[in-house]
């Protein structure tokens, strides 16, 4: 995991070319599977996108932030 808010529980991962080789891949779905359990989200880019379209990169992470975690339960 490259970076992780705990508060918003947020886990952000910058993939480079060693996370597209199947025991990578393995090894990153057992640990978003992890995170899962505790509401975690896990959002995935590719190092590359991060450099040719940061504002797209962050609209994203901005659009996971808004949007809740959970369903509130009803009153």
């Amino acid at each position: 995991m490259d970076f992780c808010c705990p508060e918003c529980k947020l886990a952000i991962e910058l993939d480079g070319d060693k996370h597209f080789k199947s025991i990578a891949a393995e090894y990153d779905l057992r640990r978003n599977q992890f995170l899962s359990r505790y509401n975690v989200r896990v959002l995935r880019f590719e190092n590359r996108a991060v450099f040719e379209h940061p504002d797209g990169v962050l609209a994203a992470i901005k659009l996971h932030l808004t949007v809740p975690t959970t369903t509130p339960s009803p009153s």
